[in-house]
């Protein structure tokens, strides 16, 4: 009796282990948490920005009549693939300064994508059919600031961004 008692108690335990270890594995993930992990990428295409030709001209300050002059620069994109579209941004840095040759007296100009002066940013849609958009930059001076303005030649430059909305 005592060995068929010893028998059940190994045969337990071998049980009771085996067990234990499968209950074990499925302890594993208790108290798990799991976290995602967002993921993104881009492709950049063909922009181009093009301000070859592009020139603000103010003419005669002593006869500026203080309405806002323009030019027009080109935004396009060259690989965009049939159906699809790409989100672009232009921006300007809102102002800029004209400095007499003498580099002294300077006069701020307001430059905008609007003749108000106010739009310093603006957004294009191009597309596989419209791959150019030629944009309006305006820039404003003060009248009286200008018909005030020191002798001498004036000149000056500013900076436009493109990026892509991503």
């Amino acid at each position: 009796m005592k060995k068929l008692i010893l028998g059940l108690m190994i045969l337990g335990s071998i049980s009771a282990f085996a067990n234990g270890r499968g209950q074990v594995a499925s302890k594993d993930r208790v108290g798990e948490k799991t976290a995602t992990v967002q993921m993104i990428a881009y492709s950049t295409g063909g922009l181009q920005l093009d301000a070859t030709n592009s020139i603000l001209d103010f003419g005669n300050l002593k006869a500026y009549n203080g309405e806002a002059k323009s030019t027009v620069i080109k935004v396009s994109e060259d690989s965009i693939p049939q159906g699809q579209q790409s989100n672009l941004t232009v921006v300007t840095e809102g102002n800029a300064e004209l400095t007499n040759a003498n580099g002294n007296d300077k006069l701020n100009v307001a430059i905008s994508f609007d003749k108000d002066g106010s739009e310093t940013n603006k957004n294009i849609t191009l597309d596989s059919t419209k791959k150019l958009e030629s944009v309006d930059i305006y820039g404003k001076i003060d009248k009286s600031t200008a018909n005030n303005a020191p002798v001498g030649q004036y000149k000056g430059q500013f900076t436009v961004t493109a990026y892509y909305n991503l």
